[in-house]
């Protein structure tokens, strides 16, 4: 049965490798990695982590580029994480099977797959891989436990890795050192000796090699006094129970923070994580009657208390290291549970198969929806611990490396270039991915005409731009629409389109500065001209409003057009999506916005009016 589950997992995985969550870090990290395999670039530092203030071993960086060494893909790497994540669940399945029987291997399998957590387990992002090698970790420090083993190899290169792919698996640190400290002969024994004075040479090296230690210094305030957290505001932080409770929901509070709702997920989500915490607050009570279960419990409940004391929030990924951990638990708590209430095979298999339904079924219905739809949004506030109510606002653009890769198949297999598409949803694409899927645009093509413009399907019911007009081809829950453009704007341009390429830190662009604010020229024209366009702020300007905007015509009138419009507050970003119906007349017409310069990108199309 555990490993039918497994199967069925890992099937899941493999067939949708390319759903998987891709953004500006991933596609940073690729960048980092190519560069190491076409050019030799050797990276000294690890990704930048917390504010690009921290900085490690580099580790993360040589197993990115190893599946590229084979071939230059994505998905390769995808492929190549999706296996070391399944094996990983496989080794700790087989430890927990051999250790302790067959009843807890099957309690592990059932939640050793997230619903959420599995979509990042396969992606290029450090904290994802986080999960898979603290599998391992798991399973090796269980083994050593079991078999009283000193020589200690494996394991401390796994930890040695996993805290150089990220510093969220330092406080499992303690857990094991308390091991060692009763354990003394595993620090006499000579493998293990010389395994970690190996590793503190390589640490060394890098130190000497890197320049991370100069860096955080030159990032601390210069001529200030050094905040020291009081033990006050620990014990505050550890007595919120807000963000004891957010932190423990959160495989289920990042799935209800998905926009808009796939409809079950979030049901079968949380069925299947109160079986899991049951399983844990069982797994507490019982931990006693077994040596090794009490060190995985001690371990757990000292990364949780050292992650509460030290983060004043934390964030969801902070959390995939620890899952393993917590799922043994479980296990343990079903495993003993089912053995004292003397449940025949037949019912054990049952039980676990009740639960491995929710997982299976959790699954499908988030691969099979991100891989319609292609675009999800996420709830910045419930992506930590506790919750950011300041960020209620905010929304994460989730887009699948399948999703990104289509829409750019599609503007190529039409002959069409970025500069060519208008919309708020092609500036937010773009934005957030670090414009790497943009298809480059020969001076020609981008002033050619027809115009094109990009919208998710709700566009359609809110603005009466696409009301009326067939997709050139659907993508997702997205479509690519041809226009014939009225040619507004600045220049004589269909579509106007104004950006910077400078970036006010590796994943955001600085805004265009628009010093008259906005002015659009539009033709004269027989009949009404519908205008839209879309703006990216790093702060609000009064744009959303009529009183916002005035409209002078060329005989001297002048008004206040209604306008229909949407915010969208992503990240760091502020978009604004408006639309005008127009009517511009024999003379013309000026649009202009009244509250002086605007900071902000534009993007900019207008066409004929039905009717």
């Amino acid at each position: 049965m555990a490993l039918v589950i497994m199967v069925l997992l890992a099937g899941i995985l493999l067939f949708f490798y390319d759903v998987t969550l891709h953004g500006a870090d991933q596609i940073r990290d690729m960048e980092v990695a190519r560069n190491l395999v076409r050019s030799h670039i050797w990276p000294v530092d690890s990704p930048p982590m917390f504010g690009e203030q921290v900085r490690l071993p580099p580790a993360f960086y040589y197993l990115l580029a190893l599946p590229l060494w084979i071939h230059d893909s994505e998905g390769a790497v995808f492929i190549f994480f999706a296996l070391l994540f399944i094996l990983s669940a496989g080794f700790l399945w087989r430890e927990m099977s051999r250790s302790f029987g067959p009843r807890y291997g099957l309690a592990y399998v059932v939640f050793a797959f997230p619903v959420f957590a599995s979509v990042h387990a396969h992606s290029a992002w450090n904290p994802a891989l986080a999960m898979t090698l603290s599998n391992v970790w798991l399973a090796l420090f269980v083994r050593a436990i079991e078999s009283r083993n000193t020589a200690w190899l494996a394991l401390p290169c796994v930890v040695f890795v996993l805290l150089q792919v990220h510093p969220s698996a330092a406080p499992l640190l303690l857990g094991l050192g308390m091991y060692v400290a009763v354990h003394r002969k595993v620090l006499t024994d000579k493998v293990t000796l010389l395994t970690v004075a190996g590793i503190i040479g390589l640490t060394a090296l890098w130190a000497v090699h890197s320049d991370a230690v100069a860096q955080w210094v030159s990032l601390q305030p210069q001529g200030a006094a050094v905040e020291r957290t009081s033990f006050g505001e620990v014990l505050t932080r550890l007595s919120d129970t807000g963000k004891w409770r957010d932190a423990l929901l959160m495989p289920y509070g990042i799935v209800r923070g998905i926009q808009p709702a796939i409809p079950g997920l979030a049901q079968l989500t949380g069925v299947h994580l109160l079986a899991m915490l049951v399983g844990g607050i069982l797994g507490c009570g019982t931990a006693i009657a077994s040596l090794t279960f009490r060190w995985v419990l001690l371990s757990a409940i000292l990364w949780f208390v050292a992650a509460m004391a030290v983060l004043a929030q934390g964030s969801f990924w902070h959390l995939y290291v620890i899952y393993p951990w917590l799922a043994v638990l479980a296990a343990m708590g079903w495993g003993r549970w089912s053995e004292r209430a003397k449940l025949s095979p037949r019912m054990s298999l049952g039980v676990g198969a009740g639960v491995a339904v929710l997982a299976v079924a959790g699954h499908l219905v988030l691969y099979v929806q991100f891989a319609n739809k292609g675009n999800y949004d996420l709830s910045l506030s419930r992506a930590f611990f506790p919750r950011a109510w300041a960020l209620a606002e905010y929304k994460v653009p989730a887009y699948t490396y399948r999703y990104l890769r289509e829409v750019r198949d599609a503007l190529v297999s039409h002959g069409i270039c970025s500069r060519q598409v208008a919309g708020m949803r092609t500036m937010v694409l773009q934005d957030m991915n670090l414009r790497a899927f943009e298809v480059a645009c020969e001076e020609s093509s981008a002033k050619a005409a027809p115009g094109y413009f990009f919208a998710h399907d709700d566009d359609r019911a809110d603005f009466e731009f696409t009301a009326s007009l067939q997709p050139l081809q659907r993508v997702g829950g997205s479509a690519i629409y041809a226009v014939d453009p009225v040619r507004i704007g600045l220049g004589g341009q269909a579509v106007i389109a104004m950006r910077t390429d400078h970036r006010v830190n590796y994943m955001t662009y600085a805004p265009a500065r628009l010093e008259e604010g906005l002015v659009i020229d539009v033709p004269p024209h027989d009949n009404a001209v519908l205008l839209r366009v879309a703006l990216r702020c790093l702060k609000e300007h009064p744009v959303m409003q009529a009183v916002d905007w005035r409209l002078q015509l060329a005989g001297g009138e002048a008004s206040h057009p209604a306008v229909k419009s949407r915010q969208h507050k992503y990240l760091g970003s502020i978009f604004y999506d408006l639309e005008w119906r127009l009517q511009p007349g024999p003379s013309g017409a000026v649009l202009s916005s009244v509250a002086g310069p605007l900071e902000c990108d534009l993007s900019a199309i207008a066409r004929r009016a039905e009717g």
